[in-house]
């Protein structure tokens, strides 16, 4: 696509970006009105009855104005953007408030734009790495009209013009946060969609130096999925201490303080659990059955399940713990990306779960309890969009199972038999994807060799580094030996072919006396009489390594080059006992490898251009560093997850197969056995551009927590009824 075809095309989609923004605006005034009219018939203090009833009316009086003031403003800024100005920049100093007004104005710029960007993140990232691409920019404009920051500020500015004060705002806010935010979501989702429909293609490279900001952006993407877990778990203590006092103490202590439950509770999880070991025929029976039915079955006993133990309680703690974790296993229950067979498998483990949040304290506190982690691990692996459900294989089903039963089998150990069962789990998917799963056995099994290649490849360039840093070599022959020949020796070690190796070794020592400098008529006459032999020693081995015969040709024009400057002595002599050290020590190179260690390899970016051909498809290595955040997101994505990618013009869910020894090597497969390779470092950027996104956003048993918390906070008295 030509430069003024990518405009028009991005002219295009801020059109439908405001064409969004107007019809949902247009929406709110209804959708306002009755909310601010039920808010209303809430109980309240007197005083907050006031407020509100103020606040109402105000914006019954003067709430279609509002919405009349933010579409034209929206309006007039199309028309600026097709005259080709700067969108805001002309009216700018409009957005400024009178001076006593301009920090309250500031606070609540800030807390409506971040109430409008917590669910459009992903939105927002794949939006503006397309927009960025079609408009050739390093970044949005600072006065863009895409970022949320800007959105907030006309409308809060629309809002005071049309004769609504801070009072107002502040009073509707909740009802104003969420329903800007789902009008953004879907504005940043229609252009997605609309831009995808185009088939624009993404090349990475023109848009992956970012300014400071953006980093920044998707630095905070990254804490706060890392964050989010810990932070639900610390307001569902707050919440379940307003219930039960002394509970929040109590999850504090820690699992090392350990506390079985009381007798009779613990009579009835053993009571429960053996009901659920002597039913296992039930998955059969559920089988046959229609999915809501399965799933009615299935929470029928859950229920039954809660009222038994809560009644066996003791204690409000232990009710208050029968109950939450009662609410995650519901929740997990209704999940309808886990095939209904195996929810019955998940549904087996809430009383050893219940077991070990009774006894370990710190299961309600901690996002790392092996608990939690078993029960994410397994969710992840089989929790994925847009696939049915029966493309979860056998052998992972089977392994869940067992999993579950050996759990089961040893009710006293808690912690441990969750954990050793996590070891075992992580241990089967390496295995699963190397041997047993058709998409991605053979991906896994050329991606080692690739890593095996590289690692081998890589170390060779150190020691050769190593060997060479006082030998004088021309320039281009070492870049020679650097670049190409310790590939070759890599690809001759992998084969195990100590012959081939020790000829090719030889090869790289007659290469160095060759290019050094010919002084007499002797000299010249044996370079002569070697010269055949060794070129058809490198072309053989620049065979082995898979080098284009274009790019042999290139190489061997280059020491053609080196070998003319010898002959003039334009070039410095190799002392004798030096090329008698460094052919022993390349003779004797395989045995010096071990000692570049795996930080020296780490530090080196492969270049896996040369396998695109093997069998799997590469991603190549952007031409700028990702940011830091994104490196460390990028080696923390966990083996079996599944995450959405963009890609070569396609769209498409992946699952993390394989990884390698050294974390730098990384292989997604698709469903239909698409293989694609990556480094970490082109992870890190495409996670940066937001085109490689988790499907999952929240852990199983983080989501399960939230949901618990939203049922909890709805009605308190559930705790403990």
């Amino acid at each position: 696509m030509t430069a003024a075809g990518k405009q028009v095309l991005a002219a295009r989609a801020r059109s439908l970006y405001i064409d969004a923004l107007v019809h949902g605006i247009e929406g709110l005034d209804e959708l306002l009105s009755d909310a601010a009219a039920e808010m209303l018939l809430q109980p309240a203090p007197y005083p907050v009855m006031v407020e509100r009833r103020d606040a109402v009316q105000a914006w019954m009086r003067c709430g279609p104005d509002w919405i009349a003031a933010c579409i034209n403003r929206l309006r007039l800024l199309e028309l600026v953007a097709d005259s080709g100005e700067d969108q805001l920049s002309a009216n700018s100093s409009e957005l400024a408030l009178v001076e006593p007004a301009r920090i309250d104005r500031e606070i609540a710029n800030t807390q409506l734009v971040e109430a409008m960007v917590e669910g459009a993140d992903w939105e927002f990232s794949l939006l503006r790495s397309r927009m960025q691409l079609l408009e050739s920019r390093a970044s949005l404009a600072p006065q863009d009209l895409l970022q949320a920051r800007v959105l907030a500020g006309l409308l809060l500015e629309a809002w005071t013009r049309s004769g609504l004060d801070a009072s107002a705002w502040q009073v509707l806010q909740a009802l104003l946060h969420d329903k800007l935010a789902l009008l953004l979501c879907s504005a940043y989702r229609e252009m997605n969609i609309w831009l995808l429909a185009q088939q624009s293609e993404l090349d990475l490279r023109p848009f992956v130096r970012r300014a400071p900001q953006a980093d920044q952006t998707h630095a905070a993407i990254a804490r706060k999925l890392a964050n989010q877990g810990a932070q639900l778990l610390h307001r569902l203590q707050q919440a379940i201490s307003r219930q039960v006092p002394g509970f929040d103490a109590m999850t504090l202590q820690g699992f090392a303080d350990t506390r079985p439950a009381s007798p009779r509770l613990a009579a009835a999880i053993q009571h429960e659990q053996d009901m659920a070991w002597r039913e296992t025929v039930i998955e059969v029976r559920l089988q046959d059955m229609p999915v809501s039915q399965q799933l009615l079955e299935l929470k029928t006993r859950s229920q039954s399940s809660r009222r038994l133990l809560k009644s066996a309680a003791d204690t409000p703690a232990e009710r208050a713990a029968v109950e939450i974790v009662a609410m995650m296993f519901q929740s997990i229950l209704a999940e309808e990306r886990i095939p209904p067979a195996l929810r019955l498998w998940f549904s087996r483990l809430q009383m050893p779960t219940l077991r070990v949040a009774l006894s370990e304290p710190d299961f309600f506190a901690s996002v790392d309890h092996p608990a939690r982690s078993l029960i994410d691990r397994m969710g992840a692996c089989v929790m994925s969009f847009h696939l049915a459900s029966n493309f979860i294989s056998d052998a992972v089903a089977g392994e869940i199972k067992r999993v579950v039963q050996v759990v089961e089998a040893y009710p006293e150990t808690g912690r441990r038999v969750f954990q050793m069962v996590l070891n075992e789990f992580e241990t089967f998917l390496g295995r699963y994807f190397e041997f047993d799963n058709p998409a991605s056995r053979r991906g896994v099994s050329l991606a080692q060799q690739v890593e095996q290649r590289e690692a081998l490849t890589i170390q060779s360039m150190i020691m050769l580094r190593r060997m060479l840093d006082q030998v004088p070599v021309p320039a281009g022959v070492r870049g020679f030996l650097f670049r190409v020949w310790a590939e070759v020796l890599a690809a001759a070690t992998a084969r195990n072919d100590s012959a081939m190796t020790l000829q090719l070794q030889r090869a790289a020592a007659d290469l160095i006396w060759s290019v050094s400098a010919k002084a007499t008529p002797q000299e010249r006459a044996e370079v002569l009489s070697r010269l055949p032999a060794l070129l058809k020693t490198l072309r053989a081995g620049m065979t082995l390594a898979g080098m284009s015969a274009e790019r042999q040709e290139e190489q061997t024009q280059l020491i053609n080059k080196a070998l003319a400057a010898a002959f003039t002595a334009q070039t410095a002599a190799t002392p004798p006992m030096s090329l008698a050290d460094l052919l022993t020590r390349l003779e004797t190179l395989e045995l010096s490898l071990p000692g570049a260690g795996s930080d020296a390899i780490a530090a080196v970016s492969p270049d896996l251009s040369a396998y695109e051909a093997a069998g799997f498809e590469v991603v190549a290595q952007a031409a700028e560093a990702a940011a830091p955040a994104m490196l460390a997101w990028a080696g923390e994505l966990q083996l079996g997850s599944w995450h959405g990618l963009e890609y070569r013009g396609s769209s498409e869910q992946v699952q993390l197969a394989w990884r390698g020894q050294r974390q730098q090597l990384a292989l997604f497969v698709t469903p239909q056995g698409r293989n694609i390779l990556f480094s970490l470092g082109s992870i890190a950027t495409f996670l940066q551009a937001g085109l490689l996104l988790p499907e999952l956003e929240e852990a199983l048993t983080v989501r399960a927590t939230r949901n618990a918390l939203s049922k909890l906070e709805a009605d308190p008295g559930r705790l403990l009824g």
